[in-house]
C-alpha cells in the first residue's frame, strides 16, 4: 500500500510526464489499510447488489450468460432449465440479502457476485443438455402425449414428469454451486451447512418439475406458473413479488429484523461517541492547558466569551472527576492475583483429575489479564492525578473508559467479550469469584457455570479425559451426548456419576419449552433466551443417536465470527450441542439459531 500511494503521488506531481487523458483505474476489496490520500484525490465507485429480493433476483436475469436469448431459449429440456434458473437466481438474491442480517445470516459476510451466479447458471444449462442427450426416452412432452392417438391421465402425466426429473443431476449441480462456485467463498463450517441447505431447496425435484413451487414458507415466492416462460413473462413474474422482503423469506424469524435494525443503530452510536470523544477529549485538554499557563483570558475577551470559556472548563473538570472515580473504584474492586503454586499443592493427582489442570491453567491465563489491567488503571490514575504523563496506550484506554467501551489493549490478553466497560467489569469480577470458590472449597463446583471459564474448550476436554482414564477408553473414541436439565442451579447440589453439569448457555433465534425441553419459536422482541442446565454425558461416538435432535453451534460470544483454526473451526467456535426439536434441523439451521455462552450486554 506504501508503494501504492508513492506511485500515485508521483503521477500527480509529475504533471508533464503523463498524457492529459491517462487515466489510472484501480479495483479493490474493502480494506482498512488502502491509502488515505488515494480516497481523497479518487473519483469512487461502488458495484453493490440492490436492496430486497425482488430487485435482486431482476438484476440477476441481466447477468451474462442469463441476458443472452441463445443462452436462455436453447435449453434441450426449457421447462426444468427455465424453472431451476429462477431458483437459482432467488438463491442468489437469498445468500446475499442474508447478509444485512449480521452474525444471524452469515457467521462470516461472504462476497458472493455476479461470477458465481454465471459460472452456476452454465453449469446448469451444460448438465441439461448433455443430459438430454444421454436420455433414450425423448422429452417429457413426448413421454406423456405418447403420439398423437394415446390418451395420459393426470396421474401418468405427473409420475412420467417425475421420471424425468429423478434423472436430473441435482446432486452434482448441488456440489458444484454450494461446494465450489459459492462454496468455494465460504470458511466457516457451519456456514457451510446452512448454505447446502439453503441451496437443497432452490435445486430439488420439485423445483424443477412444479410449477408455482413456493421457495418461501409463506407461499409468496414461487416459480414460474406457466411452462417454458419467455424472458418477458419471467419479468413480468418477477414484478410480482415483493418488494420488501420479510424474514420469512431468508427462513429467519420476525425478531430477525430488530436485532438488525439494533446492530445498525448502536454501529451508528458507536461511530458517532468516537468521533464526539475524541474531539471532545481534544478540546478539554486544550482548555485546561490554556487555563494553567494563564493565556485563555485577556482583557480584550468579552463577558459572553469568558462565560463560554468557564462552562467548558466546568464540565471538562466535572468529566475529569468522574473519570477518577471510575478509575478508583476500579483498581479497589479488582482481586488480587491467584497463587497458581498453591492451588496446585492442594489438588489431587492431575491424572486422575483432569479438571484441576484445567483449574490452575485458568487462573494463570486470569493472572496475566488481571496484571495487564491494573497495571493500566494505575498509570490512568497516575496521569489523571497529574504525578505521570498519558503515554499513547494509557491514552488510548482512558478514551475507551469514557466511552465505556473495554480498551484495546485489554482485549490483546482478554477472552472474547463485545459488553460494555462497566459489564465487562463486573463478568471479570464473576469469573474470577468463580475460580476463588472452587479454589476455597478444594473440589469442582456441582454445576459448572462454562461462561466463566477464559478457553472452554480446556475443561471440556478434561471433562472427556476423566471419563476417558476412569473407564480406559481411548479419548479420541469418545464424545459427549447431551440432556437438558429441569430446575435451577440452586437444586443441583451434586454433581453426576459421568460427565459435568453446565449452566450459563443463552439460545440466540429460538427460545426454550421448560415443560416439553425442547426447542420453539422466540416470543416476539425477544432476542435471547435462557437455556437450560445440561448434563454433557461421556459416551462412545458410535452409541450417541441423533433422534428428533438439532445440531446447535456453540459460539463464546454472539459476534460468532473468528479466525480460522486448525480444527476446521472458528477461534469463536466451541462445540455443537444436540438439543431436542419437533421441527426438522432444516428449520433451525435456516433461523440461525445457536447457544452463546455471554450476551453482549
Amino acid at each position: 500500500m506504501k508503494a501504492l500511494e508513492k506511485i500515485c503521488e508521483d503521477l500527480v506531481a509529475g504533471e508533464g510526464e503523463a498524457h492529459n487523458r491517462f487515466r489510472l483505474w484501480m479495483t479493490s476489496y474493502p480494506s482498512k489499510d488502502f491509502p488515505m490520500t488515494i480516497l481523497q484525490n479518487a473519483v469512487k465507485m461502488t458495484n453493490e447488489p440492490p436492496r430486497g429480493i425482488r430487485a435482486n433476483v431482476k438484476r440477476a436475469l441481466s447477468v451474462q450468460p442469463l441476458c443472452d436469448d441463445d443462452f436462455f431459449d436453447k435449453c434441450a429440456r426449457p421447462n426444468e432449465f427455465k424453472r431451476l434458473l429462477f431458483s437459482l437466481c432467488f438463491f442468489h438474491a437469498n445468500v446475499q440479502e442474508r447478509r444485512a442480517f449480521g452474525p444471524i445470516g452469515w457467521n462470516v459476510p461472504y462476497g458472493f457476485d455476479d461470477g458465481d451466479l454465471s459460472i452456476s447458471a452454465r453449469q446448469l444449462k451444460m448438465f441439461l443438455d448433455e443430459k438430454d442427450e444421454d436420455d433414450e426416452d425423448g422429452s417429457i412432452e413426448d413421454e406423456a402425449t405418447g403420439g398423437a392417438a394415446s390418451t395420459v391421465t393426470d396421474d401418468d402425466e405427473k409420475a412420467l414428469v417425475s421420471k424425468a426429473v429423478s434423472k436430473l443431476p441435482l446432486e452434482a449441480l448441488r456440489y458444484l454451486a454450494g461446494e465450489c462456485n459459492y462454496g468455494g467463498r465460504v470458511t466457516d463450517a457451519n456456514d457451510r451447512i446452512l448454505l447446502a441447505t439453503i441451496l437443497e431447496k432452490c435445486y430439488s425435484e420439485e423445483a424443477a418439475s412444479s410449477n408455482n413451487f413456493a421457495l418461501s414458507a409463506s407461499g409468496k415466492y414461487i416459480t414460474p406458473s406457466i411452462l417454458n416462460p419467455s424472458r418477458a413473462q419471467l419479468l413480468e413474474h418477477v414484478d410480482a413479488l415483493p418488494a420488501l422482503p420479510e424474514p420469512e423469506v431468508f427462513g429467519l424469524h420476525a425478531n430477525a429484523d430488530v436485532s438488525k435494525d439494533r446492530a445498525d443503530a448502536e454501529a451508528m452510536c458507536r461511530d458517532l461517541l468516537k468521533m464526539s470523544g475524541d474531539s471532545a477529549s481534544e478540546e478539554t485538554n486544550e482548555n485546561l492547558e490554556t487555563e494553567e499557563s494563564g493565556e485563555h483570558a485577556t482583557k480584550e475577551k468579552d463577558e459572553c466569551e469568558e462565560d463560554s470559556s468557564s462552562t467548558t472548563t466546568n464540565e471538562a473538570a466535572d468529566t475529569s472527576t468522574a473519570l477518577k472515580e471510575v478509575i478508583n473504584d476500579a483498581i479497589a474492586r479488582l482481586p488480587s492475583n491467584f497463587n497458581v503454586e498453591k492451588t496446585r499443592e492442594k489438588l489431587p493427582d492431575a491424572y486422575a483429575d483432569s479438571l484441576g489442570t484445567t483449574l490452575c491453567q485458568e487462573m494463570s491465563r486470569y493472572n496475566k489479564l488481571l496484571l495487564n489491567i491494573r497495571k493500566s488503571l494505575q498509570e490512568i490514575e497516575a496521569a489523571l492525578a497529574g504525578r505521570a504523563a498519558f503515554s499513547a496506550e494509557s491514552e488510548a484506554s482512558k478514551k475507551a473508559i469514557e466511552r465505556n467501551a473495554v480498551p484495546e489493549a485489554w482485549k490483546k490478553v482478554s477472552y472474547p467479550s463485545l459488553k460494555p466497560f462497566s459489564s465487562y467489569f463486573d463478568d471479570l469480577l464473576e469469573r474470577c469469584s468463580m475460580l476463588e470458590t472452587w479454589d476455597r472449597n478444594g473440589k469442582p463446583p456441582a454445576v459448572f457455570w462454562i461462561s466463566g471459564f477464559f478457553f472452554a474448550q480446556s475443561f471440556l476436554t478434561a471433562a472427556l479425559q476423566n471419563y476417558s482414564r476412569k473407564h480406559k477408553l481411548p479419548v479420541d473414541e469418545i464424545a459427549f451426548d447431551f440432556e437438558p436439565i429441569k430446575g435451577d442451579v440452586s437444586d443441583i447440589t451434586e454433581p453426576p456419576e459421568a460427565g459435568v453439569y453446565v449452566s450459563g448457555l443463552f439460545l440466540e433465534g429460538c427460545g426454550w419449552d421448560e415443560e416439553n425441553m425442547q426447542l420453539v419459536e422466540s416470543e416476539k422482541n425477544v432476542l435471547h433466551s435462557k437455556a437450560p442446565i445440561f448434563w454433557f454425558k461421556p459416551r462412545k461416538a458410535d452409541e450417541i443417536e441423533q433422534n428428533a435432535r438439532y445440531d446447535c453451534p456453540c459460539y463464546r460470544t454472539a459476534e460468532r465470527r473468528g479466525t480460522l483454526a486448525t480444527t476446521g473451526h472458528s477461534t469463536n467456535f466451541v462445540m455443537h450441542v444436540k438439543m431436542p426439536t419437533k421441527e426438522p434441523a432444516e428449520h433451525w439451521i435456516k433461523r440461525g439459531v445457536a447457544l452463546v455462552t455471554q450476551l453482549s450486554e
